[in-house]
């Protein structure tokens, strides 16, 4: 009867885990696109954010230039962006297309982040 116990317990830790996971993930997403624009807008100059599926990391450039970067936790898959590697923002901090952000947790449940094109809008739907 323990054991049994002590088995759900550890699931219900590593679901838990994931879920927190899962939480920061999307904010550090958002701050780290929200971040990239203000630079942008700061420098009044044009810059990239590049996703790394490879790597699982997403890399803010201005030019060749790697500004900031930061990576999905471990466990954490399939990184893209519309099947594209590359948003561009403008030197006004504006993100010219909209698009999808999507990544996968431990459990290979997915998450988009939705960009809409002209606005600093930036949304988390689940499916």
């Amino acid at each position: 009867m323990i054991v049994g116990s002590s088995l759900i317990t550890a699931n219900q830790v590593i679901v838990c885990e994931n879920n927190i996971q899962v939480e920061s993930c999307k904010n550090s997403i958002l701050i780290f696109i929200n971040k990239s624009r203000l630079y942008c807008r700061n420098k009044f100059s044009e810059g990239d954010i590049v996703f790394d599926s490879l790597k699982n990391e997403i890399v803010m450039k201005m030019g060749n230039i790697s500004i900031d970067k930061i990576s999905l936790p471990k466990g954490f898959s399939h990184l893209n962006h519309n099947g594209e590697n590359t948003i561009t923002i403008d030197q006004f901090g504006f993100i010219s297309n909209a698009c999808t952000i999507s990544f996968s947790d431990k459990f290979n449940k997915a998450y988009n982040l939705t960009i809409c094109v002209g606005t600093g809008y930036l949304e988390i739907k689940h499916e």
